[in-house]
Order: C-alpha cells, then sequence, then structure tokens
C-alpha cells in the first residue's frame, strides 16, 4: 500500500481469504495505524512495513526501496 493503512484496508485484503493455508501480507510502505496492526495480527495476516520490507531485500542480495 502506497498508503498509510488503516483498519479497512487490512478488512479488505482479509474479505478475500478462503484458504486455511494461504497466508496474506500487507506491505505498509507509509505506515500502518496500531489499530489496524492488531486487527492484521488477529485475522492472521503478517503486516510489514518499510524496514521490513528492506531487511528481507537485504538478506537477498536486491536493492531497497527508497521513499
Amino acid at each position: 500500500y502506497p498508503d498509510p493503512v488503516g483498519e479497512e484496508d487490512v478488512s479488505a485484503l482479509a474479505g478475500g481469504k478462503k484458504e486455511e493455508d494461504q497466508r496474506k501480507i500487507i506491505v505498509a510502505l507509509r505506515g500502518i495505524d496500531s489499530n489496524a496492526t492488531l486487527l492484521a495480527k488477529e485475522l492472521k495476516l503478517w503486516a510489514w512495513d518499510l524496514d521490513d520490507l528492506n531487511q528481507l531485500l537485504e538478506t537477498y542480495g536486491q536493492q531497497k526501496v527508497i521513499l
């Protein structure tokens, strides 16, 4: 998500969840609301911020995302 993530965004993403073994990830490039983070945890979604994404990219030798 290029804009700050709110509870509505988390609910919209979780609404399409079909399979139990399917994992969805929210990448919040400009931050995530604390209530949205709690909702994502409750719905068993991963919520990553820009630092988390860049750490993963660095681990695999890829270029970092800079905003």
